[in-house]
């Protein structure tokens, strides 16, 4: 079963390169992750049905997403096979750099 997807009109959005700029602009954090092959893969997969969204967006869309989930249901974590360590104390992302 394919979902459907809707893409915003034209309208809400501008092919300009400094509107990309200006957008990507609010994208201020860093952060980098492993992932499973096959996560790639469907990652890959997503990408080539829409082309129209880099493979950079739909990880943060999927990122959000998947905290959105996890924060109705946290038990839904227990379910997954993603968690393999224990959680460290971490320092706050983001800040204190420098």
């Amino acid at each position: 079963m394919t979902a459907k997807i809707d893409v915003p009109d034209s309208a809400a959005y501008s092919g300009t390169p400094m509107a990309a700029k200006k957008k990507a602009a609010k994208f201020s954090e860093m952060i980098a992750i492993r992932v499973l092959p096959e996560d790639y893969e469907r990652l890959d997969v997503l990408a080539e049905r829409l082309p129209f969204v880099s493979r950079h967006a739909l990880a943060r869309a999927a990122l959000k997403i998947g905290l959105s989930a996890l924060e109705d249901d946290p038990k839904r974590l227990l379910d997954e096979e993603m968690v393999t360590t224990p959680a460290r104390k971490r320092a706050p992302m983001g800040r204190g750099r420098g």
